[in-house]
């Protein structure tokens, strides 16, 4: 299928099949492949002038970059980039997904200000969008900054509105993340009960 795209010139598909194969790399692993195939899905897309693609491209290997050794400020420089495009195009449930996964890592380097207040805009997004995905990532990036801080009566609260959320969603990785992050602060706390 690729090469029949690249023979007629048809960069909207070539687009598609790149982030496809990005995704397949990702499950055998091959995380490098996977960044790699993901970023040309993106240039496909802008040269194709397909916003929403472009969008997800960028996006796409945002979550692997512990495991393919992908540089941060190029993950963080395309998150910005992917929530430049949502903004333009409105799409409020892709912003609270991207805000949610800029406020995990600006906690994870210690950027606690700057966590909180995309933790606090994806929320925003993520309850304007009606999307109940991107309102659950939105709450994973708030409960991460504020787990971080050891702030025992935020998270709590987080976790009690993401608890059921997930359930529902039927999210079981993202609610053990949940129980995790909740279990840092409820021990620095001494509240094992």
């Amino acid at each position: 299928a690729m090469q029949a795209a690249e023979r007629t010139g048809q960069l909207d598909i070539m687009g598609r099949i790149y982030v496809a194969r990005s995704r397949v790399w990702a499950l055998l692993g091959s995380h490098r492949l996977a960044w790699g195939d993901a970023r040309a899905g993106a240039v496909a897309a802008r040269q194709a002038g397909n916003l929403r693609l472009e969008m997800l491209a960028l996006q796409e290997h945002t979550w692997d970059t512990r495991a393919g050794g992908v540089p941060i400020g190029e993950v963080v420089a395309d998150l910005h980039d992917s929530l430049w495009i949502a903004e333009t195009l409105g799409d409020r449930a892709a912003q609270a997904e991207v805000l949610g996964r800029l406020a995990v890592i600006s906690g994870s380097g210690l950027l606690f200000v700057d966590a909180l207040d995309q933790g606090h805009a994806a929320v925003r997004a993520g309850r304007a969008s009606g999307n109940d995905e991107a309102l659950d990532s939105a709450l994973g990036g708030l409960l991460n900054a504020y787990a971080f801080l050891g702030e025992v009566e935020q998270t709590t609260r987080l976790v009690a509105e993401q608890e059921p959320l997930q359930r529902r969603l039927g999210a079981l990785v993202g609610l053990g993340s949940t129980f995790l992050d909740w279990s840092f602060v409820s021990i620095a706390d001494a509240d094992w009960d």
